[in-house]
């Protein structure tokens, strides 16, 4: 796979160190990283980006998204893989 292109009309991706950034034409931006056995991660400051990127800038501090975070997993919605890591629940 390239460092860099395109995987389908309109959304670009980015691979980075242990991640990639993927870029939507509408410029969203959605930066994860990936575990060694390939497990999608984000943490606070990606959540972050990701607000900013679409325009609704979150006033929340990194600790905050944090807690968040933490609530959805509780919830079953995500799973917390590493501390501040979180990942979709499977």
């Amino acid at each position: 796979m390239e460092k860099a292109g395109r995987i389908r009309e309109g959304v670009e991706y980015h691979v980075h160190g242990s991640g990639c950034l993927f870029i939507e034409s509408s410029g969203a931006e959605v930066d994860v990283d990936f575990l060694e056995e390939g497990t999608e991660v984000f943490d606070a400051w990606r959540v972050r980006r990701l607000s900013i990127s679409v325009g609704e800038e979150s006033t929340e501090s990194l600790e905050e998204i944090v807690s968040a975070c933490r609530s959805l997993v509780a919830l079953g919605r995500l799973s917390e893989l590493r501390n501040g890591w979180f990942s979709t629940a499977n």
